[in-house]
């Protein structure tokens, strides 16, 4: 009987250990999130879904279980073997509470883990959600300065039809005055040639009329002689023909 309470405290302590290395082993190493500003953790990861290993409850449930399994067993056995059991089962128990606590700590500190993860996820969700706002109205903006431009250019190409058809039907003015600037040149030249044509014949036939007018003069200074010397010597011969008879 002494033996079989032996062995399930040996079995109790071996079963105490495996659970412990298993806990131990059931924390899968936490991962980063940012950049080499710290961001946020990301506790868990690793193959299985996030499987962290058997609670701290468990742990400590299964460690009575065996502290009361052990302390069922000293029944009907001697006192130093049930003294000496019962020091190992006080043994047993004590590791598996150390475990449990240490368990409970893990979890707790994981807790704290994951809590501040989703902290800075929802901050950096956030942070995305803000900068995503602002890129929506950086991209609104530069459409609307886009469709702008736009406008501007078919405006100003529109304008620049009108400018050339203006400057088309500006240039026609311009060959159309030129040519008749040309024209009343020439008008104009041949009328000086016809006025300094004029002017010479004026000049000659006011000549002219001065060399008549002057030859008129002269003519009728000499009528004049002729007539005054005519009379005269008409008046004197009648007389002396008068007397001489």
């Amino acid at each position: 009987m002494m033996n079989k309470a032996v062995l399930c405290l040996f079995l109790g302590v071996a079963l105490s250990g495996a659970e412990v290395d298993r806990t131990k082993r059931g924390f899968v190493s936490a991962g980063g999130y940012g950049g080499s500003s710290g961001g946020y953790l990301i506790v868990g990861g690793g193959g299985g879904g996030g499987h962290h290993g058997p609670s701290s409850s468990s742990i400590a449930n299964q460690a009575a279980a065996q502290a009361t399994a052990a302390a069922a067993g000293l029944k009907g056995v001697s006192q130093a073997a049930a003294s000496q059991a019962a020091s190992q089962a006080a043994a047993t128990a004590s590791a598996a509470a150390q475990s449990a606590s240490a368990a409970a700590a893990q979890g707790q500190a994981q807790a704290a883990q994951i809590t501040q993860a989703a902290q800075g996820a929802q901050a950096a969700a956030l942070a995305e959600s803000s900068l995503s706002s602002q890129a929506s109205s950086a991209v609104q903006s530069a459409e609307n300065t886009y469709n702008t431009a736009v406008a501007l250019a078919n405006a100003l190409g529109h304008a620049q039809a009108e400018a050339q058809a203006v400057a088309a039907q500006a240039l026609q003015a311009l060959q159309a005055a030129q040519a008749v600037q040309s024209a009343q040149a020439a008008m104009a030249w041949q009328a000086q040639q016809a006025a300094n044509s004029l002017n010479q014949q004026q000049s000659l036939a006011l000549s002219e009329l001065q060399s008549a007018q002057a030859a008129a003069a002269q003519a009728q200074a000499a009528a004049s002689k002729a007539l005054a010397k005519g009379g005269a010597s008409g008046y004197g011969g009648q007389s002396s023909g008068g007397y001489g008879h």
